[in-house]
């Protein structure tokens, strides 16, 4: 996400030449498709943690596991990788002018608070999943 916002932050200077806004604009596209791809890939014990981003709502169940002996399960969170994809997915003017890229990451611009949805919702999954992983008994 550092990366992404660090090209916008080069979209929103005014100085930027056509040339090199449709190469930042290239840029932000492949970062975000790297994004895409790790949306597809995440995953914990073979579900699906944060979703497919093609025709979905971005609901998804928790991810539950087994906790202890006692069979008592433990949920990991998932999130909506869709709703998360589409905010990052600038399309038409948005990446166009200095101006409406400046606005996107205003502190609460829409790339500002996305970036923030996703970090609170990482640190949400990889706080669960090292609880998991604690409780793994090594032989």
């Amino acid at each position: 996400m550092a990366s992404m916002r660090d090209v916008l932050l080069d979209l929103a200077d005014a100085n930027v030449s056509n040339t090199q806004r449709t190469a930042y604009q290239t840029q932000y596209r492949q970062l975000l498709a790297s994004v895409q791809n790790n949306i597809k890939d995440a995953g914990y014990n073979g579900k699906t943690l944060i979703g497919n981003i093609t025709g979905s709502t971005g609901s998804f169940a928790r991810v539950a596991t087994v906790r202890n002996e006692f069979g008592a399960s433990y949920g990991l969170a998932t999130f909506g990788g869709s709703g998360l994809y589409a905010a990052l997915n600038f399309t038409g003017t948005a990446l166009g002018g200095a101006a409406s890229v400046a606005a996107l990451i205003t502190a609460t611009g829409t790339f500002s608070t996305q970036a923030n949805n996703v970090g609170t919702a990482l640190n949400t999954v990889g706080s669960e999943v090292n609880f998991v992983s604690s409780q793994i008994i090594k032989a």
